[in-house]
Formats: C-alpha cells, sequence, structure tokens
C-alpha cells in the first residue's frame, strides 16, 4: 500500500498555529455575540416585563385587571429566549441557570402559598395549591441537574421549562373556562388576556419540549455565515483558555511514536492504557509525520497491516522510520480531558493527517471531529490519506446515508457529552454538522471509486472545503 509521503511537506509555523487560533477565538467570539448577545437581550427585557408583572400583582384590582394580564402576555416569552442564549459549551452558566431557576420556583411557591386566603373558595385555592406543588416540583427536578455534565444538565433544563409551561398553560386554560378566580370577570380585558397567556403557554411549551428547537433556533442565526462553523468548533475546543496558554500546553503534551513502537496486541486493545504512554516521546511542531484518526473498536488486524504496509514505504523511501500521533500513545490517558482543548494544535503540528475507515469508524465522536479541526487549523486537503476497509463500498455509502453524530459514543460518557456541546456550540447544531460531513465525505466516496481494489486501499484526498 503507499505512504503519504511527508518530506515536501511543512507543519505550519508557530506564528501561523498563533493567527489560527485567534481566527477560531475570533469565530467564536462571533457565534457568543450572534446567539447569546441576540437572545440575551430579547430574553433579558422580556424576563424584566414578567417581573414587573409579578410585582404588581398584588396590588389594587383594577390596576391587577388592566396591567398584570397584559405584561403576563409580554413577558412570558422571556425564559426561553434567555434560555437560547446559553450555549452548550457554558458549563458554569448552565449550572448558574439551572441553580437560579430552582430558587425562582421556590421563591414562587412561597409567594403563592402565602396568598392563600381562608375566605377563598375552596375551588380556587385548589387551583392556587396545585400550582405551588408544580413550582416546588419543577426546583427539585431543575436542581438534580446539577449531577449532570453540562450538555445533559441544559437539556433537563430546557424539558423542565417545557413542563411548567404546559402545566401553567393547563392551569391558566382552567382558570379562563371556570373563571374561579373571584377577580375575574367574563369579557373583561383581563380575561382576555389570560386566554392569550393560555394559547401563549401551550405553543412555548410545546417548542421548549421540542429535543431540537435550541439547536434549530441557533443553526438558524448562524446561517448568514456559513464559514464560521468549523472555526467556532476549534473555539468550542479552546474553551476560554488564552491562546498562548493553549500553545505552551500543546507543546508541552505534544508526543509522537515511532510506528516501530507500535505492535499488533496495542491495537488490539479496545481499552485506554496508561503504560502505553511510556514508548511515546517527546516532540517538536515539525517532528510528527502522520496523525493517526483511527477507531479503537475497528478491526485491529486489518488496521495494523494497512499501518506497517505504509510503514515499509515510508522507511523505503526516507531511510528513517515514520514518527506518528496516536491517541493511544501520545495522550496522557489518567489526564485525557487536559488534552482536548490542545487537539487544534496537536493537528497543526502533524504533517498529515492518516484516516483509518473501519466499520466503527463513523461511530467515533474523536475521529469526526478531527477531519473538520485539521482543515480548520491549516491542513490541505491534499495532504489527507484516507485507507478504506469496509467489506465493500455499498457498505461504507449505505452507513454515510443514515449517518447521524448524535449516535456516535466515546468511552467516557462525560467526554461524549462534551465533544457534542463542542459540535453543537460551533455548528449551531448535530444537524448541521451531520450535512457538513456528508458534503466532505460523499466526494471522497466517490474518488475512493477510481482507486485499485484490494483488502484495503489508501487514497490521497483531494476534496473541495467548499462545504465546511
Amino acid at each position: 500500500m503507499p505512504a503519504p509521503d511527508p518530506t515536501a511537506i511543512d507543519v505550519a509555523p508557530d506564528a501561523e498555529i498563533g493567527q489560527k487560533l485567534k481566527r477560531a477565538k475570533a469565530a467564536g467570539a462571533a457565534v457568543r455575540a450572534r446567539i447569546s448577545a441576540t437572545m440575551g437581550l430579547a430574553g433579558g427585557a422580556l424576563v424584566a416585563v414578567l417581573v414587573a408583572a409579578v410585582a404588581i400583582a398584588g396590588a389594587a384590582d383594577t390596576i391587577r385587571a388592566v396591567n398584570y394580564a397584559a405584561l403576563l402576555c409580554i413577558g412570558i416569552p422571556g425564559p426561553p429566549l434567555l434560555l437560547l442564549a446559553v450555549l452548550p459549551t457554558d458549563r458554569l452558566v448552565i449550572y448558574g441557570v439551572a441553580a437560579v431557576c430552582c430558587a425562582v420556583s421556590l421563591v414562587c411557591a412561597a409567594l403563592i402559598a402565602a396568598r392563600v386566603k381562608k375566605r377563598q373558595e375552596a375551588e380556587w385555592k385548589a387551583v392556587q395549591y396545585v400550582m405551588v406543588v408544580g413550582f416546588v416540583s419543577v426546583a427539585a427536578v431543575v436542581g438534580s441537574a446539577a449531577r449532570l455534565p453540562p450538555r445533559a444538565a441544559l437539556r433537563r433544563t430546557w424539558i423542565c421549562l417545557g413542563v411548567a409551561y404546559f402545566a401553567a398553560a393547563l392551569i391558566f386554560l382552567y382558570t379562563s373556562v371556570t373563571r374561579v378566580n373571584p377577580g375575574m370577570k367574563p369579557g373583561s380585558r383581563e380575561h382576555q388576556f389570560w386566554w392569550l397567556a393560555t394559547a401563549e403557554l401551550f405553543v412555548l411549551g410545546a417548542v421548549s419540549s421540542w429535543p431540537s428547537f435550541r439547536q434549530r433556533v441557533h443553526a438558524a442565526l448562524l446561517a448568514r455565515d456559513g464559514q464560521i462553523s468549523s472555526a467556532a468548533s476549534v473555539a468550542a475546543l479552546l474553551g476560554r483558555n488564552d491562546i498562548d496558554h493553549v500553545k505552551a500546553e500543546a507543546q508541552r503534551k505534544f508526543y509522537g511514536v515511532e510506528l516501530s513502537q507500535v505492535r499488533l496486541e496495542d491495537m488490539q486493545q479496545s481499552t485506554p492504557d496508561p503504560a502505553l504512554f511510556a514508548r511515546a516521546r517527546h516532540a517538536r511542531f515539525d517532528e510528527i509525520d502522520w496523525f493517526i484518526s483511527h477507531s479503537w473498536h475497528d478491526p485491529s488486524e486489518a488496521k495494523y497491516s494497512a499501518l506497517q504496509a505504509a510503514r515499509s514505504t515510508f522507511v523505503a523511501a526516507n531511510k528513517r522510520e515514520p514518527r506518528v500521533w496516536m491517541d493511544k500513545f501520545c495522550i496522557d490517558q489518567t489526564s485525557i480531558a487536559d488534552s482536548l482543548m490542545c487537539l487544534p494544535v496537536f493537528l497543526a503540528g502533524c504533517k498529515q493527517l492518516y484516516l483509518f475507515c473501519g466499520p466503527t469508524f463513523l461511530e467515533r465522536l474523536w475521529c469526526l471531529l478531527e477531519i473538520f479541526v485539521y482543515l480548520e487549523m491549516g491542513g490541505r486537503v491534499e495532504d489527507v490519506t484516507l485507507v478504506l476497509a469496509p467489506p465493500d463500498d455499498a457498505y461504507f455509502e449505505e452507513r454515510f446515508a443514515r449517518f447521524d453524530v448524535s449516535h456516535a459514543t466515546c468511552f467516557d460518557p462525560v467526554e461524549r457529552d462534551r465533544l457534542l456541546a463542542t459540535i453543537e456550540a460551533g455548528f449551531g447544531g448535530l444537524d448541521q454538522f451531520n450535512a457538513s460531513l456528508k458534503g466532505v465525505v460523499a466526494d471522497l466516496l466517490k474518488r475512493a471509486a477510481d482507486t485499485p481494489r484490494g483488502p484495503e486501499r489508501s487514497f490521497s484526498v483531494r476534496a473541495s472545503t467548499s462545504n465546511l
């Protein structure tokens, strides 16, 4: 099998890597401005109106009849809009929002309970106590989000908001129909606004409970600039870390291993083995020939055979062993989380990207994200080498036809949640990532049809980046 020839390829110099990281940071800031700022300002203004409605709820009936219901209708969309400002990578913000929602729910429950009067009709008292129980239940469920990873915690908060809106809609509907509220008069403006609020609550409850609602809104906000996605995903990987800090950490953690040190039994392991890290050696950014992207669950014999064939060809041409970056050997398995922010620099520091696409490649989140990050960090598409080892082309094409990144996995569920959050934050949603990846790989598979057949086939990819 022909091996990629990195001898004429230079990795991006240190200054260029820094510029790529700055560009990614700028893209991330643009995403935040377009999503967080837009939704935050709109949602904050409506929440202020909602607070004003609650503030005058205890005023005289004449004030409440005219102003309370009207302000309530205006302010009801505020919480969902404000929650749309939160990105799945905003770890502290997500937990903070959950804590605030929990506290507000408990306060509302206490205020409603305190306003129940002995002289009120039993039916109206029952309605109010139902509201108290509802707020306490919301507080309990949202409070439990603190035990979840950030993305899952955000999802639970959205579901709780949707359920709370549905429950409020049912209460409003019952109140509007039966008029058990003694202050509500048939045909009054308050009564009309109450019906409007009921409709709002039903609609917002439905969309808030819709699993992909947040992603679709974010994707729509980013649709005006399709080039922002992959760069923003790099920014999501970097998080709030300073660029100089990321570069310094990446250089400190950048290791390579000679392919002669890779044994078949190493490839057969599907679980992390910290002992493999001892075979790697610290490297400069211009010393690593291939970044090897692979699934740990793909057939080890085929993978090992392909790598050794490429090694033999490389040694014959260059009179030395190829040095590669392979996660099994080059990441300290005891501190994987610390290496996530360094991934863009690791990819930029390698001369070529080597993709081993076996049957489970599309199921591994790391592999999928690495393709985009490599190209975004300045890697050339002609420097990507793809090795196909499925049963046949039809098999691979069928897998791509029904590909969905939401079904991809990681060894660590927490790591999976973090990577999916990164993709959502960068691309606006998982559907957008799916479409981008399918566009790239479709071109790769088309080119694969023209390559010589064999047990494994290798070819250099010259795909268009217009789909990124």
